[in-house]
């Protein structure tokens, strides 16, 4: 009798544990089956995502479509391939100029690589004219570094209203047809040092000659073939004020040329030794003269003009009226230099500069000792006018007071040195972030010589 009721209790037992089992798996599997959610169904509408919870569906999976589908207006599609095959966690940041960007996922795959496709009607003032774009992760590592711009007067669109931008990884270049980054290209070409030039490419490197400007420097065979090569200038250095470029023999046949990056050798002791400069720069005023002093190697001729306001035509109540402009001739440690004799207190100016990068291009002095509206133009200050017993001149009792009030004068030449002296102890026993808001408030009221670094100090 014992047993039959054992036996029977763990019958009852199993039978629950079998309804279990046999529950269990179908909720489970209607809630985790895509094909049972209808809101996973696969879509080819371009959709955009800003984080890893919302993210659009690729349409494609890994189906190979090179014909993709005509949505029946202007589209971008933008072409990835990468070498190793690893396109996870990959995606666009893609904004027009002027506007906020969002990400985009890769929504097709066909025989170059991935896809994203849209139209451009998706960002505002973006059709006909430009987009802006960064290949990245969500955890925002970039391939390459830097910003892109897809120009569409430089491509031409196929009957789908839609024009193919193709990018390769780890090439900053934009190309128009498939075949040329899949064929090698030059990922990296810089130097080193002066006499030293590193280049890498996607395909192996056979041949390299270095030219400045049409003349040959070097050129060297390799016979073992590699992506990444070192070439030695046998017999110069190089001349910071040229600009190099390669032509690179591929393993495959293929040449490629482009521009020798020099941005490392900026901070060498062979340039320092020529373009170390200690002197005073920007605008240098007495009453008589003011003499205008600019920093800029590369640059072949910049010309300052001046203003009578700082606030610029595109500000309400502003003009762009010139008051005069001078050529800036340029000297010794590639400093640019230009003397007005006459009174200019009071007056704005700017720089006009040609470079490499460049071709008239405004902008503000990077030395102005203070600037007008959104610091478009530099101001001429007679700093002679300023108090000469600032507020950090003072005992800290009576700081205190005044800082919390909010009415703080900062007339002073040499900001930076001071702060760190009488600024930091009141900033680590009080609100920092509140501080630092009352003394940017009467930052805006009083010319003064300011330093970013000075905030920085102040917050550590």
């Amino acid at each position: 009798m014992k047993i039959a009721k054992k036996l029977s209790f763990l019958g009852v037992l199993a039978a629950l544990a079998l309804a279990g089992c046999g529950q269990t798996p179908t909720s489970s599997d209607s809630s985790q089956d895509p094909s049972q959610d209808p809101s996973q169904e696969a879509s080819s509408e371009p959709q955009a995502s800003s984080s890893a919870e919302s993210q659009p569906v690729d349409s494609s999976s890994e189906e190979i479509i090179d014909d993709l589908p005509d949505l029946g207006e202007p589209c971008v599609a933008f072409h990835y391939h990468r070498d190793d095959d690893m396109y996870v966690g990959w995606n666009l940041w893609l904004w027009a100029t002027g506007k906020d960007g969002k990400a985009y996922e890769f929504n097709y795959t066909d025989s170059y690589g991935k896809v994203a496709l849209y139209p451009l009607s998706t960002w505002e003032g973006a059709a006909d004219t430009e987009l802006n774009f960064i290949v990245r992760t969500d955890s925002w590592d970039k391939d390459p570094d830097g910003d892109r711009t897809a120009t569409f007067s430089n491509f031409v669109a196929d009957s789908k209203q839609t024009y193919h931008v193709y990018l390769n990884t780890g090439d900053p270049a934009i190309y128009d047809d498939p075949s040329v980054p899949l064929e090698g290209v030059v990922r990296s070409a810089s130097f080193v040092n002066s006499s030293r030039v590193s280049i890498t490419a996607s395909k192996g490197i056979s041949k390299i000659g270095i030219y400045a400007g049409e003349d040959l420097v070097e050129e060297k065979e390799y016979l073992s073939v590699k992506n990444t090569q070192i070439i030695n200038f046998s017999s110069a250095t190089a001349d910071f004020e040229k600009e190099y470029s390669y032509k690179v023999t591929l393993a495959n046949g293929n040449t490629r040329t482009g521009s020798v990056d020099m941005k490392k050798l900026y901070g060498s002791e062979d340039f320092n030794k020529v373009y170390a400069y200690d002197g005073e720069l920007g605008a240098i005023y007495t009453k008589e003269a003011t003499t205008f002093k600019v920093w800029s190697p590369f640059s072949s001729n910049i010309t300052l003009r001046l203003y009578e306001t700082g606030t610029p035509a595109s500000i309400e109540g502003g003009s762009d009226d010139v008051y005069d402009e001078i050529d800036m001739v340029k000297g010794e440690k590639g400093v640019f230099s230009a003397t007005v004799n006459e009174d200019l207190e009071g007056k704005y100016y700017t720089c006009v500069v040609t470079n490499k990068k460049f071709t008239n291009k405004e902008i503000v002095d990077p030395y102005a000792k203070s600037a007008g509206v959104n610091g478009v133009r530099g101001m001429i200050v007679d700093f002679s006018k300023t108090a000469k017993n600032s507020l950090f001149t003072k005992p800290m009792s009576q700081m205190l007071p005044v800082l919390i009030l909010g009415v703080v004068p900062l007339p002073i030449k040499n900001y930076s040195k001071v702060c760190m002296k009488k600024v930091q102890p009141i900033l680590k026993v009080m609100l920092p972030f509140q501080l630092v808001l009352i003394i940017l408030k009467n930052w805006a009221l009083m010319p003064f010589k300011f330093s970013h670094y000075s905030i920085k100090l102040m917050m550590k």
